[in-house]
């Protein structure tokens, strides 16, 4: 491993990283790992749900589409 790995190539200054003391005082407020995946899974749900809406109202509004096909999306 090297040495500091997690800030290998980054270019920043020393006073815009925290300070291991913060990140100590503050560890219970990060989110584990279920709740990284949780926010994850909500976000993708939201982005799907609000393509959906786009989707089926296109759908309906395209009348060739539907006289073809049926209305199979509820």
């Amino acid at each position: 491993m090297l040495p500091q790995q997690l800030r290998y190539g980054v270019k920043s200054q020393k006073f815009l990283q925290p300070s291991e003391d913060f990140i100590e005082r503050n560890k219970a407020h990060f989110p584990n790992w279920n709740g990284v995946v949780g926010q994850i899974e909500n976000a993708i749900a939201g982005c799907r749900a609000k393509t959906r809406e786009a989707y089926v109202a296109k759908y309906f509004n395209d009348k060739r589409l539907h006289s073809q096909q049926g209305s199979r999306l509820r």
